[in-house]
């Protein structure tokens, strides 16, 4: 069953004024057989009293009762219960007036805030109690004052025996009729409460057990039996003129994945029964034949004077989610695994796939110096060309492999800015060939001739950026730049530029560039070799130096790739990080 609070809420609401409406029509019918009896009463008094004007008003509310008693089922509840609270402030006040404070008229204004606070909302029952006291208040001073007087002899009143019969049955019977009636309404509210409350209970996805202070059960909903597959509440019926029950052996239990008993002592139940709250996911139970693993949760429920009253208890059935994580877990130890012998495999063929390449460019180096002829020299350049692309293939895919296993290292050292870029420079116009492509090297003067760190992998980052450029590039300008952006005592903040006036990247693939195995979206004819991993090793290695690479492209325009970098200009000292970390600004 789902739980529905919306509707759950919806037919409470709909009890509850059910209540009230039936409260209201009882006070109507009990107002007006108290005014059957006690107007006739009330009148016959006339002869010794003379005409008062509470007769009057006595006259007039019995006609009104009449009508109300009449119209009662047509007539809302809130008109009703205006009335009835109306009339019990009307008389209370009358009588106060006739016969003073010692009226008993006043139980008429006690009940009017009795039934004001179980028919009115808050503010309205507040503004009849306001109304009350500024009443009694304004009367009493009123009698002290002298600005009021009693109407009627109050010596000679209680002598009268019409007088005593009205009272014991006007004011006696109203406080039977007003009392009883609300503490009748009282119950069925608790009770519809109740009967609500216990709905949110059953539809609740949890299994809930409440045990008394005795570890008796209290009560079960619907869920627990299912979950647990037994009536936790007809069980311990069963049982409860035998021996003492303990709950936690007619719930049993082991902990999971052994045959060991569950501990009660550790049992969250058992725990909220002695005032604390824990869970466990880790309680096997045995339903319907099965083993079930469960999430228990108890909870300790005291009373108004803090003293324990009941233990509550939940329970989840994770059996399908448990085996879900050991499934993924299980998967993720056979990636991990598979990852492992994927990089172990990939190490190992570094030196079987390196060394007969090496082998290849040499014997290719060789056999240019045996006197060939024009098209031989053709061939064996063009079969140069393709080794020493395999060759950086297969250190690509090698340096990946590392970046990925987190196995990259940073082995820092002095050196020469300018021997870098001249290296740099070297190695892009051989991947040049007949293109017309410019390789441009512009270093700002303020950079320090010698700095301190990993001039490989530094190298390494700028060449993958580098001959990514050259790639897309069949004519035009390929620049690296290194900017001055910041200088301290014993550190630089440089910028490294590389761009391109290349194909461009559209917008879609700018992110995508830096994942392992991508290539751009271009025309066949266009497509550059490579494994595509070159631009994910830069970026892994400049992470690695504590910075992240921008990139900025048009499509046709070129495309633009840069990144800071602090520099040290000494060898680092003790504690001290190789790469700075960059301000917020940088």
């Amino acid at each position: 069953m789902d739980l529905d609070t919306s509707q759950l809420s919806a037919e409470l609401n709909r009890q509850l004024a059910s209540l009230r409406n039936e409260l209201a029509n009882r006070l109507v019918r009990g107002v007006f057989w108290i005014g059957v009896l006690v107007v006739p009463l009330s009148l016959s008094r006339s002869a010794t009293t003379g005409w008062l004007p509470i007769y009057n008003l006595h006259i007039s509310l019995g006609a009104l009762y009449l009508a109300l008693v009449l119209a009662r089922k047509r007539l809302p509840a809130w008109l009703k219960a205006g009335a009835v609270v109306a009339t019990l402030f009307t008389v209370g006040v009358a009588g106060v007036l006739n016969l003073g404070l010692a009226a008993p008229s006043l139980w008429w204004l006690m009940g009017g805030l009795v039934v004001a606070n179980a028919l009115f909302p808050a503010r309205g029952a507040r503004a009849v109690m306001v109304a009350a006291i500024l009443a009694l208040v304004g009367m009493a001073i009123g009698f002290i004052t002298g600005w009021l007087s009693l109407s009627v002899d109050l010596n000679a009143y209680l002598r009268d025996p019409t007088a005593w019969a009205t009272l014991l049955l006007g004011t006696g019977g109203f406080v039977v009729v007003v009392f009883q009636a609300v503490a009748v309404y009282n119950r069925s509210v608790s009770l519809a409460v109740e009967h609500s409350m216990l709905q949110w209970v059953d539809g609740l996805p949890l299994g809930v057990l409440v045990l008394d202070v005795d570890g008796r059960v209290h009560y079960g909903n619907r869920r627990l039996e299912e979950a647990l597959g037994v009536n936790m509440v007809e069980l311990g019926e069963k049982l409860s003129g035998s021996a003492p029950i303990n709950v936690f052996d007619l719930i049993g239990g082991k902990v999971a994945g052994t045959d060991k008993r569950f501990p009660s002592g550790l049992h969250p139940l058992f725990r909220a029964m002695h005032g604390e709250e824990s869970n466990v996911e880790d309680l096997e139970i045995s339903v319907r034949g099965e083993p079930r693993r469960f999430r228990v949760t108890g909870h300790p429920v005291r009373n108004a004077e803090d003293e324990l009253a009941f233990s509550v208890g939940t329970f989840e059935d994770i059996t399908e989610s448990k085996r879900s994580e050991m499934e993924l877990q299980r998967t993720r130890e056979r990636a991990d695994s598979a990852s492992r012998a994927k990089g172990q495999l990939l190490a190992n063929m570094s030196h079987e796939m390196r060394t007969p390449i090496d082998t290849q460019l040499g014997l290719l180096q060789l056999l240019r110096r045996s006197g060939l002829d024009e098209r031989q020299s053709e061939y064996v350049e063009r079969m140069d060309a393709l080794a020493r692309g395999l060759l950086a293939t297969v250190n690509d895919v090698l340096d990946y492999s590392e970046s990925a296993s987190g196995r990259l290292v940073l082995v820092p050292r002095m050196f020469h800015i300018d021997l870098l870029l001249a290296e740099l420079q070297q190695r892009l116009l051989d991947q040049i060939g007949d293109r017309p492509v410019e390789i441009k090297m512009v270093c700002d003067p303020f950079v320090p001739t010698e700095l301190y760190g990993d001039d490989a992998r530094l190298l390494q980052v700028l060449g993958n950026l580098g001959d990514n450029a050259v790639k897309f590039t069949n004519a035009g300008t390929v620049s690296v730049e290194v900017q001055m952006k910041e200088r301290t005592v014993d550190s630089v903040l440089l910028e490294f530029v590389v761009r391109d006036t290349g194909m461009g990247i559209a917008p879609r693939d700018r992110h995508r560039v830096f994942s392992g195995f991508f290539q751009a979206e271009v025309p066949a004819a266009q497509r550059p070799g490579g494994a595509g991993v070159g631009l994910a090793v830069a970026d892994r290695l400049v992470r690695l130096m504590g910075s992240s690479i921008a990139v900025s492209s048009t499509l046709g325009e070129g495309s633009t790739f840069m990144f800071p970098l602090r520099m040290l200009l000494t060898p680092e000292e003790q504690d001290r990080p190789l790469y700075p970390a960059m301000s917020d600004d940088s």
